[in-house]
Formats: C-alpha cells, sequence, structure tokens
C-alpha cells in the first residue's frame, strides 16, 4: 500500500472516531431540563402567601426530580413586586426564558396585568391564589386551583346570617387589591342583603399604617356593627383587629381567606383570637399524602406549611403530572391537557377543574382559638363544631 493511500486510510479513520465520539457523547448527554416558571409578590406587604407559595412549588419538584431519573424539571422565579410594570417584566422574562408554564400570580390584581400577556404568548398560568370572579368563565390561558372570590364572599355571608345570627355587619376593604378585594365584598354584601342583613358600613383604604386604618375604624364603630369584615393582607388585617378590639374587645370579627395564613396568628396575636376564616385547608387532615407532604415540608423548610403553599403544591403538582404524560408538549398542549382532567386529587380532597380551568374546593368556617385554626363548620351549612 502507497504513503498516500496509507495516510488517506490514517484520516478516514480518525474521523470516524471523531463522529462516534460525538454520537456517543450526543447518546449519552441528557436531554435539557423542562422549565416551569413561578411569578408571585416575593417582596413587599403581600410577601408572605407568594414565599408560601414558592416552598410548596419547589417540594412538588423535588418529589418529580427524585421520581424521574430522566429529564429534569427546573423552576424559574420571578417577583412581581405587587406592581405592574414590574409584573409585566416579570412575565416578559419568563417567557422569554423558555418556561413550558407558568406558576401563579398569587393576586387578582397583578392577574389582570399579566392574563393577557399569557393569553399573547400562548403559555398557562396556573393559579394557587386567584380567586377574582372577572377572570371566571373565559376560554384563556389563565386556570386556577382555588374557588372564586364570589364563592368565598356569597356562602360566608350566610353562615354568619344563619350560623351566628349576625344583622348588622361593616365591611373594610384594601384597594391596592381591589380587583379582589371589592370583588370578594360585594358577593358578601349581595348575599348578606338577600339573606335580610344590612351593611351598615363599607370602608377602604390604600395605606400600610395603623394611622391611615384609625379613621376607617372609627367610622365602622360609629355605625354600631355586630360584625367587621376584612377584606385584606395578613399585616392589615392584624392591624385593624388590634384597633377594634382597643375599642370594642368582644364585637365579633372575620377576615376573608386572603389572611387565611399562620402569619395572621403569628402577627395578630391577642387581636384576632376568635377571629373567623373562610378556608378549604384543613390542617388536622389526616389524609395519607398530606401527612407525607407535611412531614416532607417541615423537613425542608423547618416551619409547617399552610393554606398556600398546599394550594402551590397541588398545583405543581398538576402540571408536573401533565408534563410526565407529555415531556415534550408545546405551551399550547400543556393548557390542553391540564383543561382535559377535569379534576385531580389534592394533598386533602379532590379539586373540580372546568372546561375554562376554574376551580372548587370543599370549604369550611374555621375560627382562631388558643392560637390556632380550628374548623366551626362546613360552608355548606353543615355544622362541625
Amino acid at each position: 500500500m502507497g504513503a498516500g493511500r496509507v495516510a488517506g486510510w490514517r484520516r478516514f479513520a480518525a474521523g470516524a472516531l471523531t463522529l462516534a465520539a460525538v454520537l456517543a457523547a450526543g447518546a449519552c448527554a441528557k436531554p435539557e431540563p423542562v422549565r416551569i416558571g413561578f411569578i408571585g409578590s416575593l417582596s413587599g406587604r403581600f410577601s408572605d402567601a407568594a414565599i408560601e407559595a414558592r416552598s410548596g412549588v419547589l417540594l412538588a419538584l423535588d418529589d418529580a426530580n427524585a421520581s424521574e431519573p430522566g429529564r429534569r424539571f427546573e423552576l424559574v422565579v420571578r417577583d412581581d413586586g405587587q406592581r405592574p410594570d414590574t409584573a409585566r417584566e416579570a412575565m416578559k422574562a419568563l417567557i422569554d426564558a423558555g418556561a413550558v408554564a407558568v406558576i401563579g400570580p398569587m393576586t387578582s390584581s397583578v392577574a389582570e396585568v399579566v392574563v393577557p400577556m399569557a393569553n399573547e404568548a400562548g403559555i398557562t398560568l396556573l393559579s394557587p391564589s386567584v380567586t377574582g370572579s372577572q377572570l371566571a368563565g373565559k376560554d384563556d390561558y389563565f386556570l386556577r386551583v382555588v374557588s372564586t372570590a364570589q364563592t368565598y364572599g356569597s356562602v360566608s355571608a350566610r353562615y354568619f346570617l344563619e350560623t351566628e345570627g349576625s344583622r348588622r355587619v361593616a365591611l373594610i376593604t384594601d384597594e391596592a387589591n381591589a380587583a379582589y378585594t371589592a370583588d370578594w365584598a360585594d358577593s358578601f354584601e349581595s348575599a348578606f342583603k338577600a339573606g335580610g342583613g344590612s351593611v351598615v358600613r363599607r370602608e377602604s383604604f390604600r395605606g400600610d399604617t395603623s394611622s391611615r386604618l384609625r379613621p376607617q375604624v372609627e367610622r365602622i364603630l360609629a355605625a354600631r356593627p355586630d360584625l367587621v369584615v376584612a377584606v385584606a393582607s395578613v399585616v392589615d388585617v392584624s392591624r385593624i383587629a388590634r384597633l377594634v378590639r382597643a375599642r370594642e374587645p368582644r364585637l365579633r370579627l372575620a377576615a376573608s381567606e386572603w389572611a387565611a395564613t399562620e402569619q395572621l396568628i403569628e402577627i395578630g396575636g391577642r387581636a384576632v383570637e376568635g377571629m373567623y376564616v373562610p378556608q378549604f385547608f384543613d390542617r388536622d387532615s389526616s389524609a395519607p399524602a398530606y401527612i407525607a407532604f407535611r412531614r416532607s415540608y417541615i423537613e425542608r423548610f423547618q416551619v409547617a406549611p399552610g393554606i398556600v403553599s398546599v394550594a402551590a403544591y397541588d398545583a405543581a403538582h398538576l402540571l408536573l403530572d401533565t408534563l410526565r404524560e407529555a415531556p415534550d408538549a408545546s405551551r399550547a398542549e400543556v393548557r390542553r391537557r391540564l383543561l382535559a382532567h377535569g379534576g385531580f386529587d389534592g394533598l386533602q380532597h379532590r379539586v373540580a377543574l372546568d372546561a375554562y380551568g376554574d376551580s372548587r374546593r370543599d370549604l369550611f368556617m374555621a375560627a382562631v382559638r388558643v392560637g390556632q385554626y380550628r374548623k366551626v363548620a362546613l360552608l355548606d351549612g353543615e355544622e362541625t363544631r
């Protein structure tokens, strides 16, 4: 064999070896992670819910990645700051990052800003906490795993009329999240009046200091209600409770489910003792899935889970199950598959999901007693106490 032919064979062999190495590397390379977005108000006075939700989602991803040794799921987190401009930037960043779906947002006001962006990009928003009724019944990319504000407000009104005998209610709402608070209060007021009760005063605020809440509370107390309902965040509900208790220690107090977190008891202390709060989260649940989740959550985050972390885990679990079935699904296909579920088994009970992505959960009224939430009655009228 001539020298030229030998050199040619050597070049051919080297090329073949290089090609084989490339193919082998490709065969062994791990697939790109599936990116899931998270958007929530991680800073500011509404941050407690978003931080809790992020923890629930992270735990769901831990479980999924531990059980799926192949393709991994990766969480891309953005803070919306509870501000429209920041929310738009956060949502755009998640879309540009290639997220296949986004868990969030946490508030109805932010949802009003980012839902149009999600619809334009064709990416699903799956919220664990947004209850605004104005988003219900729409064929869009917004889905949720919680009941609407209209449901919460109306069933709460009927409870206080029929079970507690309330007849004169005063409402106070936070305009900073008016897409939710006005919706909730309107639904409560409508049902309360329909049942024979009267709304003797309705106040609102935008401040975040006790001095800016004092005038509203003074006007409420002057109307002599037998029930005060605060539709606001944990921090503001706690402040309202302290102002009311200082003047009327025996007056019945209630809050919307927005305040149904562990921080209400921590921040509110004695002022929120006896306060009523509607919710779906049963802290005494014996459901095996919840018990296992609670154990893992405490081990990971050194704190017990709350209402938002449970809902966020449920939302993430539903999304992850969908992605495991079709890991390469397009954004539009993810939405279609999510809606096709028609419902799913949450940590504590089954969650209904209709054709528009709106959910309904089993609700109950809880009261703060000796520093803990205690179930008082199912909100279909069946008492449990």
